[in-house]
C-alpha cells in the first residue's frame, strides 16, 4: 500500500513537471522575435542614431546661442557698470549690445528652440517605441546578422 500511495503522489508531479516544462518550451520559443521583427528593431536603432545625431547637433546649437546671449549679457551689464550716463557714444554702444542680445534671443525662440523641442520629442518617441518592441524579447544571432547585413529599412521621415 505504501507503494501504492507514493505512486498516487508521483503521477500527478510528474504530470505537473511535464506540463510545466511544455509552457516553459512554449514561452521561449514566444520569446524570439522573427527576422521580419528582428530587421524592424534593427531599423529602429539605425534611426535611433540618426535621430541622436540629430538631437546633439541642434542641442550643441541651442547651448551656443545661449552662451552667445549670456556673453552679450555679461558685457552689456558690465558697460552698464562703468559707461557715463552723458556720453552719446556709449549709450549708442550699449543700445546696440541690447539690440543685437534681444535679437539673438528672439532668434533662438523662433528657430533653434523649437527645431530642439521636435527633435527631441521625436527622439523620445522613437526610444519609446523600440523599448516597447525591441526590449523584451530575444534576438536570435543568425537573425541579427542577417539583418545588419541587408536591413532593407524604409527611409526614416
Amino acid at each position: 500500500m505504501g507503494a501504492n500511495r507514493k505512486q498516487l503522489v508521483f503521477t500527478p508531479l510528474l504530470a505537473l513537471f511535464l506540463t510545466m516544462e511544455v509552457v516553459q518550451e512554449r514561452a521561449n520559443a514566444d520569446s524570439f522575435m522573427s527576422p521580419d521583427e528582428v530587421r524592424d528593431c534593427i531599423c529602429r536603432e539605425q534611426a535611433l542614431q540618426s535621430l541622436r545625431q540629430e538631437n546633439d547637433a541642434l542641442q550643441t546649437q541651442l547651448n551656443d546661442a545661449r552662451a552667445q546671449v549670456q556673453d552679450l549679457q555679461t558685457k552689456i551689464d558690465n558697460m552698464r557698470k562703468t559707461m557715463n550716463p552723458n556720453d552719446n557714444a556709449s549709450i549708442q554702444a550699449l543700445s546696440q549690445l541690447i539690440s543685437q542680445r534681444d535679437a539673438l534671443n528672439n532668434q533662438q525662440r523662433a528657430t533653434i528652440f523649437p527645431q530642439a523641442w521636435t527633435t527631441t520629442s521625436k527622439l523620445n518617441t522613437a526610444v519609446e517605441e523600440y523599448n516597447r518592441l525591441c526590449i523584451e524579447r530575444s534576438m536570435r544571432n543568425i537573425d541579427v546578422e542577417n539583418a545588419r547585413k541587408n536591413p532593407a529599412c524604409p527611409p526614416t521621415p
